[in-house]
């Protein structure tokens, strides 16, 4: 929608072609968002593409959903909730009361980046949530945690990047996640970011496995995708065949071997 403002495609406004250069197989971002998918998470659609430009070859990439207003209206079925992009150093630590002091800046950018427009409450539901995580005894956690969050999503999330061995992302990187403050429920959810790569506090982490209901939801949900969805044997089956496919393409792919060194 550069060149008209109601410019879309298939319902989109954007297109993210990624050329996977952390990956030399071009095939994890794809079973990941898929995987996520099947666990119930709210993931983006994902898709192969081969690129030309005036006819040119420029390669193979994926291409991966952008998450912005309309992911939130066709997963959520509202747009008007609280959408936070959060890039190292998001930890979910309690800062204060004050929203400013969540609007530091790392490298040119924000940990926690409110997409769209700022209005006088901007901030208020993450600091409300981050208070509640942070701050509350063990015993009412649970209780008062449901109240804003959307916990047993947030156990399927953590089992997700256990399971695809996610370095990058909140347990262990603190990075590569959305918040969305879901108007319809008033509960915030949360959102997988940047899966090509699949020992530090990790509130969001460490406080639900505190407590052991959610500890033995978590063991739950673990064993029951790894004997479906995750077991190696079907895992390896989808990697393969995704890979087979791939392989026609990738070998024509002029830049191919320029990425990273593969």
């Amino acid at each position: 929608n550069d060149f008209s403002s109601a410019g879309k495609f298939h319902g989109l406004e954007k297109i993210n072609l990624n050329a996977e250069s952390n990956d030399p197989t071009l095939s994890r971002s794809n079973l990941c968002w898929n995987l996520a998918s099947k666990i119930g998470l709210p993931a983006a659609r994902v898709n192969h593409i081969q690129l030309f430009i005036n006819d040119s070859f420029y390669g193979l990439y994926t291409n991966v959903e952008h998450i912005d207003e309309e992911f939130m209206e066709i997963r959520f079925g509202n747009k008007d909730g609280s959408l936070y992009k959060c890039l190292y150093p998001a930890d979910l630590l309690y800062k204060g009361a004050d929203p400013n002091f969540y609007k530091e800046e790392f490298s040119g950018r924000r940990a926690y980046d409110l997409q769209g427009k700022e209005g006088p409450d901007a901030y208020k539901d993450l600091v409300h949530l981050l208070y509640i995580l942070n701050n509350t005894p063990s015993a009412q956690l649970s209780c008062e945690l449901e109240k804003v969050l959307d916990v047993d999503q947030v156990i399927r999330y953590l089992v997700f990047e256990i399971l695809i061995g996610q370095w990058d992302g909140l347990i262990y990187n603190k990075n590569n996640f959305f918040l969305y403050y879901n108007t319809r429920n008033s509960k915030f959810q949360i959102i997988p970011y940047d899966l090509d790569n699949s020992s530090q506090l990790r509130p969001l982490y460490t406080k639900l496995l505190a407590v052991p209901q959610y500890k033995e939801r978590f063991s739950f949900y673990l064993k029951k995708y790894i004997d479906s969805l995750f077991n190696e044997s079907q895992f390896r089956l989808q990697a393969n065949l995704l890979i087979q496919q791939l392989k026609p393409y990738v070998e024509k792919d002029p830049f191919y071997s320029l990425a990273n060194g593969f």
